[in-house]
């Protein structure tokens, strides 16, 4: 619920939102690809879900946050190897992700990872740009 409260542009939702959800919408929205969580002293300091995409070998990432206090960090290499590991069981062979333009600490990020920017591929909006990894 931090995420959400914190930035929930990267989440589709807000915590305003959330704390009305019903039992089944939880499970709608969890029921959507694994969810990997990152724990420090007993405090999730890092989330992200994948999902299938409409390729079959293609996998999607989406909702990655890090707590502030774990910003810095080697967190998000860590997130994105599980990840990367998690959908490559799953049967994935490409990765991809959109981040806002704006963001310029996750797409430096992303970039560090080896993921490549998709010049000829939309984002959700025209205000992302996609990214991919083969694995």
């Amino acid at each position: 619920m931090a995420s959400l409260a914190e930035e929930p542009y990267a989440f589709g939702s807000t915590y305003v939102e959330a704390v009305t959800f019903s039992d089944q919408d939880w499970e709608s929205h969890l029921g959507r690809g694994p969810y990997l969580i990152a724990e420090q002293d007993g405090l999730d300091v890092g989330i992200v879900r994948l999902a299938p995409g409409d390729e079959e070998d293609v996998w999607w990432l989406y909702s990655l946050w890090i707590a502030p206090k774990a910003r810095g960090t080697e967190l998000i290499t860590l997130l994105l190897q599980a990840a990367e590991e998690t959908a490559q069981q799953q049967g994935a062979q490409l990765l991809k992700l959109d981040v806002a333009q704006g963001n310029g600490r996750a797409i430096a990020a992303y970039l560090r990872q080896g993921y490549v920017a998709l010049d000829n591929e939309a984002g959700t909006d025209d205000l992302e740009i996609v990214f991919s990894k083969s694995l």
